[in-house]
C-alpha cells in the first residue's frame, strides 16, 4: 500500500531503490533500531 502510494510500481521496487539509498532494507534498520532504546 505504501509503495503505491509513493509512486512505486509494488513494494518489491520501493524496497530495493530503499535498500540502494539507505544501504539496509528498511525491516534491517527497523530492528536494529527497535534493540537501541533512547
Amino acid at each position: 500500500e505504501l509503495a503505491v502510494r509513493f509512486g512505486y510500481y509494488d513494494q518489491s521496487h520501493l524496497i530495493r531503490e530503499f535498500r540502494e539509498f539507505a544501504g539496509a532494507t528498511p525491516a534491517a534498520l527497523a530492528g536494529s533500531h527497535s534493540s537501541n532504546p533512547a
